[in-house]
């Protein structure tokens, strides 16, 4: 039970960093690259990342409901138990690695922020081509 309420925190966490990410970079502020397809990337890393926390917090409190169930087994055939355990074991796995793909959609996306960053500031760096006065002629 510890171990599902730890993967609940942690995939609230993910949602709640995946959500104010996007919403502070893309929708308030916009820091995006003049390539489409990074920020396409970035986005898409993001809402993968904030789609597989949101399953992995779904799923854990069906985990979590259906452990409850096996604990009090009154009534229950000895298949429907087996049924149950089998089940939980597969959900467990399931998000497990839910949780572990929004992470790492959510590293990679902000990995590609930082490039997109790195260029944005190359290009505000450049030397910009201004008119030469001396060169104009003035009669």
């Amino acid at each position: 039970m510890l171990k599902f309420t730890i993967i609940i925190i942690l995939g609230i966490i993910l949602a709640v960093i995946s959500a104010i990410f996007v919403i502070k970079n893309f929708l308030v502020d916009y820091k995006g690259s003049e390539s489409g397809f990074k920020n396409v990337c970035n986005i898409l890393l993001m809402v993968v990342s904030l789609v597989c926390s949101l399953i992995s917090v779904w799923e854990s409190f069906g985990v979590k409901e259906i452990l409850l169930t096996l604990k009090n087994q009154s009534g229950m055939s000895e298949e429907m138990i087996q049924m149950l355990k089998k089940t939980a074991i597969e959900q467990t796995s399931g998000v497990i690695k839910a949780l572990i793909l929004g992470y790492v959609c959510f590293i990679l996306a902000y990995l590609v922020f930082k490039t997109i960053q790195k260029e944005t500031q190359l290009e505000f760096d450049k030397p910009k081509r201004k008119w030469d006065w001396n060169k104009i002629d003035k009669s």
